[in-house]
């Protein structure tokens, strides 16, 4: 009997649509062609709950999730809760690794902090914009209009395997160089115990500033402006720079 050939492994970059998370900036930003398109802001998990940093591909979504509690302590004795209002994944969601996922909230003031248990939330309106795309860009010949039904529907739940995944990428990088400025983020898991020396340096290298970058004096300055954990970022408008 002839057995068939594996199915070779889904080209990610056969896919124009990517989305970066920068844990530092509290930020997931939609690409397009390699283009930013679109930022969101985001809540991270808490410095005891670290998001994961890495390469990873968003495989499947759904719409109007169940949230079912995980096997941990901090999960103990709550239930499973049904698509709704109160449900803690909000009104859709994006699995990218065992346990992980990017999903809606209706707890808005968490956007801009590290406070969830890993998870990468953004508000409901965003998430729904956000899976309206991945569902677009994941399943080739996907119906706009039945997508349209699927977002406007309030309850009922829908399983999404993407045929093409998403990439994503998770970044910890408290120091970059945006929309002309140097932007300093919290170090929200204390991973920068060197200073930000290093990644000032290399965000202005990356900016092609590298007479500010070989300026010993001026980086040292710079890292001495970075802002503490819960203090909001820093930006230093590359004009003011030598």
């Amino acid at each position: 009997m002839r057995v068939a050939a594996a199915a070779p492994p889904p080209d990610l970059d056969a896919s124009p649509l990517a989305v970066e998370v920068n844990l530092p900036a509290y930020r997931l930003s939609v690409l397009v062609d390699g283009e930013v398109r679109e930022d969101h802001a985001v809540c991270v998990g808490a410095a005891s709950y670290p998001t994961p940093v890495g390469s990873f591909a968003i495989t499947r979504l759904v719409w109007k999730p169940w949230w079912h509690p995980p096997a941990s302590p901090w999960a103990a004795g709550w239930t499973a809760t049904p698509p709704g209002p109160t449900n803690p994944m909000g009104r859709a969601k994006l699995y990218f690794r065992d346990l992980y996922y990017v999903h809606g909230t209706s707890a808005t003031a968490s956007l801009g902090c590290a406070a969830s248990h890993g998870c990468i939330r953004m508000s409901n309106p965003e998430v729904v914009a956000l899976v309206r795309r991945v569902h677009l860009a994941g399943v080739p010949g996907a119906d706009p209009a039945e997508i349209e039904r699927l977002a406007a529907t309030p309850t009922a739940t829908r399983h999404v395997e993407l045929a093409r995944p998403v990439p994503l990428e998770i970044v910890y990088r408290v120091a970059e160089v945006r929309g002309g400025e140097l932007l300093l983020h919290p170090d929200v898991y204390g991973r920068e115990r060197d200073g930000y020396s290093t990644a000032i340096e290399s965000a202005l290298r990356g900016a092609g500033r590298t007479g500010s970058a070989d300026d010993p004096g001026l980086v040292h300055g710079l890292a001495g402006l970075a802002p503490a954990p819960g203090e909001p970022t820093v930006g230093i408008p590359l004009a003011d720079l030598p």
